[in-house]
């Protein structure tokens, strides 16, 4: 847990939610390292997205953009 919280800064009781929920513990028993490495890696790779999805650009003149986050509605 610890690994994967420095890589990814989430908390113990998120990462232990998507490891347990991911259905795929056992792989641990196989690689521990490479299970490790793959989870942040895949973790890290949804976790961008997520910032990346809720980030919107609006032109406010000929060259200039205004970054905004989207809002829930």
């Amino acid at each position: 847990m610890s690994y994967i919280q420095s890589k990814t800064e989430l908390t113990r009781s998120t990462i232990e939610q998507i490891i347990t929920q991911s259905n795929r513990i056992s792989d641990i028993i196989v690689n521990p390292q490479l299970f490790l490495d793959l989870s942040v890696q895949a973790i890290n790779r949804v976790l961008h997205g997520l910032i990346i999805d809720g980030i919107k650009y609006r032109k406010i003149g000929s060259t200039e953009y205004k970054i905004s986050l989207f809002e829930a509605q």
